[in-house]
Parts: structure tokens; C-alpha cells; sequence
């Protein structure tokens, strides 16, 4: 059984279809990121197919950009180079490492002793 919140094929389609509508508006990251009010970081997990993005913000996104929703969700006839892109974003998606968690910080275990003045 598949964990129901991992990413898709889908998710890497709609991702390579964002990142090919904002180079058509000429927007960056960080300029898309500012119209939805996100970071720059979380629009390329997005585009890169390794967050999945709600179906409200999908709606904002295609407001930005300017395009209709099934821009986005409705696979269409695709070329060879799109397919393979889709592929290779599909594939790192699948082998890419999970970000390491920091260590909590470490707890003192001297006691603190009063100073005598």
C-alpha cells in the first residue's frame, strides 16, 4: 500500500506544465512565489514534482499565470522531449533523498551551581 500523500506521475506533469507556463509569462520563482504568497523554495518542490500542490492554490496559480485550470491537470498529446522531461523529473522525484532532520539541541547535563560572591 502506497502512502496517499506521496507524489504522482501527475504531480510531475502538473509541475513541468507550472514551471513551462511562468517562463511563458516571464516570470522567476521568487516572482511567482511573491504573487501567492509562498517562498521561492516551495514554488520548486512545485515544479519539480515533490510537493503536491492543493486544488485551491492550483486555482491561484492558474490565475497568476493566466491559464486555464486544465492547462494544468489534463494530459494532453505531448512531444518526445516533454515526455522525457516529465520522465526525468519523475525519476528524481523517486530516487531523491529525504531532507535530514536536525538534531534537537543537546541538553546541559551539568547543573548550574550558584556562584558564592
Amino acid at each position: 500500500m502506497s502512502d496517499a500523500r506521496s507524489t504522482t506521475v501527475l504531480d510531475s506533469y502538473i509541475g513541468v506544465q507550472l514551471r513551462a507556463a511562468r517562463m511563458g509569462a516571464h516570470l522567476s520563482q521568487q516572482r511567482l512565489a511573491e504573487h501567492l504568497g509562498l517562498t521561492f523554495q516551495q514554488v520548486q518542490k512545485y515544479e519539480k514534482g515533490m510537493n503536491r500542490i492543493a486544488a485551491s492554490r492550483l486555482v491561484r496559480i492558474a490565475e497568476v499565470l493566466e491559464k486555464p485550470l486544465a492547462y494544468f491537470v489534463y494530459p494532453r498529446p505531448i512531444n518526445a522531449n516533454r515526455a522525457k522531461l516529465i520522465e526525468r523529473v519523475a525519476k528524481k522525484r523517486a530516487t531523491a533523498k529525504p531532507a535530514k532532520k536536525r538534531p534537537a539541541p543537546r541538553k546541559s547535563s551539568r547543573k548550574h551551581e550558584a556562584r558564592a560572591h
